[in-house]
């Protein structure tokens, strides 16, 4: 059996989150698979950063420089593709960028190491019109839209959906595999919740205790892989890695 493990926050847990330190000290740790955030500063210049703001300044209504100047170590979206290059998965989670913009950043990144997901799917749209060859994903925003979500992103051609732990119900799970979406649940950093998302037949978790859960994994006898794309499923609809359509 095989689960894609996936270090939430650019490996948060090896150095300062969502920073290029703590993903090349992740990356030297082993880990295979990193989740981080992209949002687009009022520059155009995309940026690696979780909240809208940095020490007060608003990422969308600021410039680059500003930003860096109050937190020198946030990186930009194109100095962390290049040190993540070849060297790991990566799951680009979108607070909030134009479409355009960031489908232009991701020209010439390994598609098939790559997967875009944002709660906003108006971002999502557009970048299936600006760049339909990525691989999109879909986070559910509570439990009354979890059926939707699936309707939604299987209809749109996404790969997976990305619920909270507490929503990766055994009945989504199964609803999701039926129409050939995987399903990633984060932030997973518990032993009793692995477990019971293991029974619900997950394809994969982010977590914030990557080093921990590996290890749990390993003496479960289950494989950390990087790609929750490619974990198997004999209850999916095969579906085209890029093009998202039924093979």
């Amino acid at each position: 059996m095989d689960l894609a493990l996936i270090s939430h926050r650019g490996g948060g847990e090896f150095g300062p989150e969502n920073t290029l330190e703590a993903l090349e000290e992740a990356l030297e740790h082993g880990v295979t698979s990193i989740e981080t955030d992209v949002q687009q500063a009022g520059d155009g210049t995309l940026v690696i950063h979780h909240d809208p703001d940095v020490d007060g300044l608003v990422i969308r209504e600021s410039a680059f420089a500003a930003l860096r100047a109050r937190r020198p170590e946030i990186p930009t979206l194109a100095e962390y593709l290049e040190l993540a290059r070849g060297r790991c998965f990566l799951n680009l989670e979108v607070k909030w960028a134009e479409p355009t913009v960031l489908a232009d950043c991701l020209r010439g990144v390994d598609r098939q190491r790559l997967l875009v997901t944002s709660f906003n799917l108006e971002i999502l749209r557009g970048l299936r019109e600006s760049a339909p060859e990525l691989a999109l994903g879909l986070l559910p925003d509570s439990i009354i839209h979890n059926s939707e979500t699936v309707e939604e992103a299987s209809s749109l051609g996404f790969r997976a959906i990305l619920p909270f732990e507490l929503l990766a119900t055994r009945h989504l799970v199964e609803k999701a595999h039926r129409h050939g979406l995987r399903v990633v649940a984060w932030t997973v950093n518990r032993a009793a919740m692995l477990e019971r998302l293991l029974e619900n037949g997950v394809d994969g978790i982010i977590t914030d205790r990557y080093s921990f859960l590996r290890d749990r994994l390993l003496s479960r006898g289950i494989r950390p892989v990087d790609d929750p794309l490619a974990v198997p499923r004999d209850d999916a609809i095969p579906l085209d890695r890029e093009g998202g359509k039924e093979l």
